[in-house]
């Protein structure tokens, strides 16, 4: 996988399909949905700001959609994203693979069971990856390389996912456009899934090749806004297991403890528009629970 493409894919990979293929609905926009963005307006103690969430591939440019929802959001003036451009560029990508995607020592079989290594293969053999490419990353790291194939396989393009389209109207614009973390915390989030690998690696086997099949009735939640019904695809709701548990406390719950702070410290400016995955606006111990618990009211604009 060249840096650029991690840079695209940050945002999609979870512990893999029936354990989280909630996350992986966070990042797929049907074409010519009529759904409108789920909007939220968050207003603390000392201030507001906007939250979307965000899916972060696609199939349709829905750039006058959300040109509308910005007229509906007139003061807004800045974007903040879960990463900023600096921390997707090259280098910065580069740095976190090295420390968290990367093997310094031994191969990917190394990290997983024979029976594993050997579906592995057999993925990359049918997305026309060659297994040396994958040899030298970690078990998750590898699972992220598939899970990208599977998505362009399937027509899904990352230019087209809301984030990426928001971020094009604010550069238009000429606003800034912020991050609540870095790549090496996302990558450290990510890298935690190994412990799992083996499961993963089962999961993503027996689902991979049905993409769009499992996602279309998610896909249909999401277009008519049952929130509740996409809830429900959430790692935990999925089954209180140690590996739901880990991932679930891992990529979710721990990352939005520390934005918490940070966004109430971008509420002071009144001006913001925040962009996130879904999943940490619906899921268990979200943001918007988090920011009620500081003293936040919350009001969901569509």
């Amino acid at each position: 996988m060249k840096v650029g493409d991690a840079a695209q894919v940050l945002g999609y990979y979870q512990p893999m399909l029936r354990r989280t293929i909630f996350l992986i609905l966070l990042v797929i926009f049907p074409a010519a949905s009529q759904a409108a963005p789920a909007l939220w307006q968050v207003d603390t103690p000392s201030g507001r700001f906007w939250l979307l969430g965000s899916i972060h591939v696609g199939k349709a440019d829905n750039s006058q959609q959300l040109e509308k929802m910005l007229a509906t959001l007139p003061k807004v003036t800045t974007l903040v994203q879960e990463l900023s451009p600096d921390e997707l560029s090259p280098k910065a990508i580069q740095s976190a693979l090295v420390h968290y995607g990367i093997l310094t020592e031994g191969k990917l079989s190394d990290h997983l069971s024979a029976e594993a290594y050997r579906q592995v293969s057999d993925m990359a053999d049918d997305y026309g990856l060659p297994m040396a490419q994958l040899d030298r990353t970690r078990p998750w790291f590898a699972l992220m390389t598939l899970m990208q194939a599977a998505l362009a396989h399937s027509h899904y393009d990352p230019s087209l996912g809301i984030d990426n389209q928001v971020a094009a109207l604010a550069r238009q614009r000429h606003w800034p456009i912020k991050g609540l973390e870095t790549a090496e915390r996302q990558f450290k989030a990510l890298a935690a899934s190994d412990a799992y690998a083996n499961d993963m690696v089962s999961d993503s086997a027996k689902e991979m090749d049905s993409l769009d099949t499992t996602l279309s009735p998610m896909l249909s939640a999401w277009e008519h806004g049952k929130l509740k019904e996409l809830n429900e695809l959430c790692p935990l709701s999925q089954g209180d297991n140690a590996a739901n548990r880990f991932m679930h406390d891992s990529t979710l719950k721990a990352r939005n403890i520390e934005w918490v702070p940070k966004l109430l410290s971008i509420a002071q400016q009144r001006n913001s528009l925040v962009v996130v995955g879904l999943g940490h606006i619906i899921c268990q111990d979200n943001l918007l629970g988090l920011l009620k618990a500081q003293g936040a009211s919350v009001q969901r604009l569509q």
